[in-house]
């Protein structure tokens, strides 16, 4: 934007799933807003509805954990039987996320971040997908010494191997960053092959969430909608809603109409009825509406300071220190600083400050000034950044 007004240019944003920054700025007039209502092809949008998994009539007799529920699997055998494509997704790679033990609750971290490690059943190892630790599995658990152990969670390696369990006689393939950084496949010749109806069913990861036209492809089943709709993000909702319409949106885009199954454990939530409804308008409308209750973006600008340190107690005390010494100003309200959601990372501890403009104020004089006194506390164990407009909490 900022570009395009010092050159005197017109911009164009172009999404079926826009920010609802860029809403906003088209409901206030700052924008103009033009509305494609119809798919290039003509073709309809598909049918979406959700699939209750609480409810054990739509689960497989005897079956443990499944994570293909009865409608989905019915769904897939129908499309198969048409000679048509499916997609499953799962925004979750690996075997399982988590090694807990049944007994005692403890959960297998990584030694460098406050995360569980990923069980990847191909590498026989537990990964962390953040600093990419890896060590062996253990079979005894390391808090309560019990032969306790379990994977708990789905990923898409598991979901790939129920899908060649159930449908044995399926051309199926996987593409997450797992399969591709690793070279278990070539990137272009799967999506290539999925393209020229060479494969029957493709599981993936938000890979193959948006970018892709398969013209054959009738059916996309949503494995596990919460995968993302919990986080400790204020902008969970909104981009659950943005990912699983763009999912939605590879199903039938030819001829064939779609079919999307969405499983999950709380249809209601308002973020899986406009998906299910192609209310995108709704969703703003009540997206945005909590956001100005609650003074967040983008009612209010918001920033981020950052602070890590190696030794915790060094965090801790230099937090103590800034919370003292911070500059107020009826311009911003101060929350913290607090521990990050994501706590330790790489092996630093984390924590942050948010900052909240107040209505009718200009944050940009006071940031510069706080981050000066920021940085003028800090030790050099310290590191300090400032993250203006942040896109994430973690």
């Amino acid at each position: 934007m900022v570009r395009a007004q010092k050159a005197g240019a017109l911009l164009i944003l172009g999404s079926a799933t826009p920010s609802m920054e860029t809403l906003h700025n088209a409901r206030t007039g700052r924008f103009t807003h033009l509305k494609l209502n119809h798919r290039a092809t003509g073709a309809p949008l598909p049918s979406i509805r959700t699939i209750h998994l609480g409810q054990k009539e739509n689960q497989r007799p005897n079956a443990k954990n499944p994570l293909i529920s009865l409608p989905l699997e019915q769904a897939l055998r129908q499309t198969l039987d048409q000679g048509l494509q499916s997609l499953l997704f799962l925004n979750r790679r690996g075997w399982a996320p988590s090694l807990l033990c049944h007994r005692c609750g403890h959960a297998v971290m990584c030694p460098n971040c406050t995360v569980t490690l990923t069980w990847h059943e191909k590498k026989k190892l537990l990964i962390c997908h953040y600093c990419d630790h890896r060590q062996s599995p253990m079979d005894i658990c390391p808090d309560c010494g019990q032969l306790s152990l379990f994977f708990f969670g789905p990923g898409t390696e598991q979901l790939e191997q129920e899908t060649r369990l159930r449908f044995p006689d399926a051309r199926i393939a996987r593409i997450d960053r797992d399969s591709v950084g690793n070279k278990e496949i070539d990137l272009e010749q799967t999506l290539s092959a999925f393209h020229d109806g060479q494969l029957d069913i493709l599981v993936g990861t938000q890979m193959t969430a948006k970018g892709h036209h398969f013209p054959k492809l009738a059916l996309v089943g949503v494995v596990l909608a919460e995968s993302a709709l919990w986080q400790p993000d204020f902008r969970a909702a909104e981009r659950t809603c943005q990912l699983l319409t763009q999912v939605a949106g590879r199903a039938g885009r030819e001829a064939t109409v779609g079919q999307v199954l969405i499983q999950t454990f709380d249809p209601a939530h308002y973020a899986l009825k406009a998906v299910v409804h192609h209310d995108t308008t709704g969703f703003a409308q009540q997206e945005l509406a909590l956001r100005h209750e609650i003074g967040y973006p983008p009612f209010q600008r918001l920033a981020l300071l950052r602070f890590s340190a190696l030794k915790q107690e060094d965090g801790e005390h230099y937090g103590l220190m800034l919370a003292q010494n911070l500059p107020r100003s009826d311009q911003a309200t101060l929350l913290g600083p607090a521990p990050s959601p994501l706590f330790k990372l790489r092996g630093r501890y984390r924590w942050q400050l948010l900052i909240k403009e107040n209505p009718g104020a200009r944050l940009h004089g006071y940031l510069n000034q706080l981050l000066k006194t920021a940085e003028t506390l800090a030790p050099k164990a310290i590191r300090v950044d400032l993250d203006v407009d942040p896109h994430s909490f973690l």
